[in-house]
């Protein structure tokens, strides 16, 4: 999804998405993240601009709650999140746009 389409998206759903996770959503997406890369809780860190480790999962959970992420967590052996989308689901971008192809 592009940048322009994620805003877009976003700004149309902006009643059922909390400021916070608007703004984590872009952030995370100007990350470009790929699902053969895990993305370490440092990096979050900077990336959110948060204080706390623990506070980075209670962020990621939150924008998959509002449906604007797929991840994994990661475990002892693993750490990190390996994240699979950033952006609705297409079904829902779509419903966004009725435009769309």
């Amino acid at each position: 999804m592009t940048e322009t389409a994620l805003v877009t998206y976003l700004l149309d759903n902006r009643h059922r998405i909390p400021n916070r996770a608007f703004i984590n959503c872009l952030a995370l997406a100007r990350l470009n993240p790929t699902p053969v890369r895990r993305v370490t809780v440092e990096e979050l860190i900077t990336l959110f601009q948060h204080s706390k480790r623990g506070g980075i999962s209670g962020i990621m959970l939150e924008l998959k709650r509002c449906g604007l992420v797929d991840f994994e967590s990661g475990v002892c052996g693993t750490p990190g999140y390996l994240i699979f989308r950033v952006g609705p689901k297409e079904e829902k971008a779509r419903e966004a746009d009725p435009n769309r192809r």
